[in-house]
């Protein structure tokens, strides 16, 4: 959210927050469901190192998530301030 907002300039704006707010639920709620139906799995996935993992793979999966955690934010921002696309209310719904 940080760089997202520094990216834009402002924080007035409900669509980004709308969004981030819509994420942060789901994200706890997917944990949550998660480690009731099937708690094994979730600790699989917060390993940081996964037995049998190439070390290519460990590395392009970092870089991948890296770039996601703060490439994506930056831009949306970047639109944000600069007006690069402007969608409706209908479309910010669709997207939800």
């Amino acid at each position: 959210m940080i760089i997202f907002f520094v990216s834009a300039g402002h924080m007035t704006d409900y669509r980004p927050w709308l969004y981030f707010s819509t994420a942060l639920i789901h994200y706890f709620v997917s944990v949550v469901v998660q480690h009731k139906l099937n708690p094994q799995l979730l600790v699989q996935r917060l390993k940081r190192k996964r037995k049998g993992s190439k070390l290519w793979d460990e590395i392009l999966m970092r870089v991948c998530n890296l770039m996601v955690i703060f490439s994506n934010p930056a831009v949306a921002g970047l639109d944000g301030r600069f007006h690069w696309s402007n969608l409706d209310v209908h479309f910010t719904v669709a997207g939800l």
